[in-house]
């Protein structure tokens, strides 16, 4: 398949009797059988090994291995849900474990594995009051008994931005508090070593008079390195919007050693990924595409930034993914419904486009990419590596949760299996949505939707979390209008 570019707060506990019944399995090659499930091929990961895939030499051009323009490969054929065998093993026979929270406002879900396999999750809910609480659960994740939960602050307003590790196990939490009637939000960094299910072994620093009037309300993209070191980009509603890099490279319990500076002007959706002192962006330019940003270290210098020309068309909805394993870094977005662009690239509106790049990735030819799922599948779509393994959740089309999970030779879309691990019709079965009062009455119409996806894989295990709000549509009556708001949480452990 080839693709076409263009340039003390107490404890908190879980609701009892909201979990949904089933068992699965998830990566059915965890870590150590990971080397036999994947590519045997021994072609190098990111190689231009077949017509499935393609090095893109010129902005709005593709070329196939000998060099020969090729306008007939559209990016509309051979569309696979996966055919690889380790892969749909992983994914035929899944019945996942399940955690409903229902839970007013419930949003902004994270989830993470450290490396001693314990799984972790944050989320907020609510407003005037809103709660942050954090979670931790080391055995029987599926079940809310097996979960410890802890408020950890709250706010007439919350957001969380980032949950991260760094290589020692050490959480980094980066998240937003605002109160009514004051124009300005903090932003908070919190981190804990040990004993996380215990509020005071949280230590916060106020990060908001470093960020210069900027917020962590857009979005906004957190890193921390295996050494520590945290990094957060933070930008403001203004139509030159300043971008604005935080970074503390160790002991960041103290806020005297944090820093921040612009480092750009203009830039949205943002992803970052951190590398010992390097850092990797793939951020939105807001003029129809997406660009890639690297710096290798002193990074609130804005002249140590590189920037790629426009690498990839994006109509500026959902958010492009982007993580890095085994030296590779891996990008995975919906395209959206872009216009002004080649036959070829339009051909791709509305799909889920994965690339990925080993050397030269400032280069539009340093990257090589395939088309997955169904048309108008991902526009809630999050990714989770696991050295050569990689998983992405979505929202599709028919209002189910999907996965897909590519086990090695990502490039080539029949390395990939899919399954469905939630749906509109799953939610409504656990929580009438009809029971939901509109105006006082029934409501005309009421459903889920599946929305903010969050996924993480255990490098120890081989299981999984995937974590995702329910968002409430309605209608109050014939004619009326839509109105969504946001009512239930789902945890979802794969195994």
């Amino acid at each position: 398949m080839q693709l076409e570019q263009t340039v003390a707060h107490g404890v908190y506990s879980v609701p009892r009797g909201w979990h949904a019944k089933g068992f699965g399995v998830f990566l059915g090659c965890c870590r150590d059988r990971l080397a036999s499930c994947g590519d045997d091929s021994g072609n190098p990961k990111g190689a231009n090994n077949n017509a499935s895939t393609n090095n893109v030499n010129n902005v709005n051009n593709i070329t196939t291995n000998n060099g020969s323009n090729n306008g007939s490969n559209n990016g509309t054929s051979n569309n696979t849900t996966g055919g690889n065998n380790s892969a749909n093993n992983t994914t035929n026979n899944l019945a996942p474990q399940r955690i409903t929270l229902p839970l007013v406002g419930f949003r902004d879900p994270k989830v993470l594995y450290t490396a001693d396999g314990v799984a972790h999750f944050t989320y907020c809910y609510g407003a005037s009051p809103a709660h942050l609480v954090y979670g931790e659960c080391a055995a029987n994740c599926g079940v809310e008994d097996g979960w410890t939960f802890v408020e950890l602050a709250n706010s007439d307003l919350l957001n969380v931005a980032g949950l991260k590790s760094d290589a020692s196990g050490r959480l980094h939490l980066v998240y937003g508090a605002g109160v009514v009637g004051v124009t300005t939000d903090k932003t908070i960094y919190s981190t804990c070593a040990s004993g996380c299910t215990d509020a005071n072994n949280w230590r916060t620093v106020d990060l908001t008079p470093a960020l210069d009037g900027t917020t962590t309300l857009y979005d906004s993209p957190v890193a921390v390195s295996d050494g520590g070191g945290v990094y957060l980009i933070t930008t403001d509603a203004t139509i030159q919007a300043r971008i604005i890099l935080t970074q503390c490279l160790g002991n960041c319990e103290d806020g005297n050693n944090w820093s921040s500076a612009q480092i750009r002007t203009k830039g949205t959706r943002m992803s970052l990924v951190a590398s010992g002192t390097a850092l990797h962006s793939m951020m939105d330019n807001e003029i129809g595409g997406l660009v890639y940003r690297f710096c290798a270290g002193n990074c609130t210098n804005p002249g140590n930034w590189q920037e790629s020309p426009q690498l990839f068309a994006f109509d500026g909805n959902g958010k492009a993914r982007l993580d890095l394993a085994n030296g590779e870094l891996r990008v995975a977005y919906n395209q959206g419904q872009v216009s002004g662009q080649s036959p070829e690239v339009t051909a791709q509106n509305g799909r889920v486009l994965f690339w990925t790049c080993t050397s030269n990735c400032l280069d539009p030819a340093g990257w090589s990419g395939t088309l997955l799922a169904n048309p108008d599948d991902g526009l809630n779509l999050d990714m989770a590596t696991m050295g050569d393994a990689t998983a992405l959740a979505f929202a599709s089309a028919d209002m189910n949760y999907t996965l897909m999970v590519c086990l090695g030779n990502c490039l080539d879309p029949a390395s990939w299996g899919a399954a469905a691990i939630d749906s509109s019709e799953e939610m409504a079965s656990d929580f009438d949505p009809y029971a939901i009062l509109c105006g006082g009455s029934s409501p005309y119409f009421a459903a889920w939707s599946v929305e903010s996806p969050s996924m993480a894989i255990s490098e120890s295990t081989g299981e999984g979390l995937f974590a995702s709000v329910g968002g409430l549509l309605q209608k109050c009556e014939v004619g009326g209008q839509y109105f969504r708001s946001t009512g239930m949480g789902r945890l979802t452990h794969l195994r």
